[in-house]
Order: C-alpha cells, then sequence, then structure tokens
C-alpha cells in the first residue's frame, strides 16, 4: 500500500508515437476523490527500469471508474510521445491508498528482465521480480 505508480514494459519494433493507452477496468470498487493517468517512462539501459518521463496523459477521475466495471478506459495525451525500441506505461492515481488494484504480464514471458515495476513511495523505482521475492509471474498490487 502507499505506491505510487505501477508500470508495464512494452518492446516494440521501430519507432511509433502514442496518442492514448486502453486498460480495462474489471470492477466498480474504486473510491475517492482523486485522479488517475498514464505515463510514459524510458527505460534505463543499467537498471532496466523506467528512467525519464516522457509524457502524461489527460487525467480522469478515479470515481468515474465505478461506471466503467467491464469495460475500456481510454487515457488520452493531449501530445503524442514518440516511443522506440522499448518504454514503461504507467498507472498513477493520485490519491493512494485506494481501492484500485493493477495486474499485469502473463505466465511464460518473463525472460530475466522484469516487465512489471512500482514505484514505492520513497519514489524509488522497484521491479515486481525482485519486490515480491522472485515471482515469475509480475503481479501489480493495490496503489
Amino acid at each position: 500500500m502507499g505506491d505510487l505508480e505501477k508500470a508495464e514494459k512494452f518492446y516494440i519494433t521501430g519507432t511509433s508515437l502514442c496518442h492514448r493507452c486502453i486498460s480495462l477496468c474489471l470492477s466498480d470498487t474504486p473510491t475517492g476523490t482523486g485522479s488517475t493517468s498514464i505515463k510514459i517512462y524510458s527505460v534505463n539501459p543499467t537498471t532496466k527500469g523506467p528512467q525519464n518521463l516522457l509524457g502524461s496523459s489527460i487525467t480522469i477521475p478515479t470515481n468515474t471508474l465505478n461506471a466503467a466495471a467491464g469495460k475500456l478506459i481510454k487515457y488520452h495525451f493531449s501530445t503524442s510521445v514518440p516511443v522506440s525500441t522499448a518504454f514503461f506505461a504507467s498507472f498513477v492515481i493520485d490519491q493512494a491508498p485506494d481501492t484500485v488494484a493493477v495486474l499485469s504480464s502473463k505466465e511464460g514471458c518473463w525472460s530475466h528482465d522484469s516487465l512489471a515495476w512500482e514505484k514505492e513511495s520513497s519514489s524509488g523505482w522497484y521491479s515486481m521480480y525482485h519486490a515480491w521475492g522472485g515471482s515469475q509471474m509480475d503481479w501489480q498490487f493495490s496503489l
């Protein structure tokens, strides 16, 4: 609890522009008066974790997720974010703790390069693989 962000690493071929990110809301329990957003980060070549902030989406009030159970939520960027090779998309809630949980990665996609990372209340980034005891499946829990 108290984490600030949860991030998932994506690999692409070439370069592209990120116009929006889509998430799936599976429950109708988010509460609070805060907001959610998506941030895009570059990859740190040494730690393999998030490094420089490349862009942030327009925020969405957390309480609007209550009406979105089972639906896709679109987070739009006012300016397209250029990405290449690898990048992170992070889910942010500005009022932690909340009742939102984030799940990422599927069994078997891990290859000693953690795809899921969390930004803890200390503002440090930690791979879910190392933070949660070396589990092969990267799970992301409540913010």
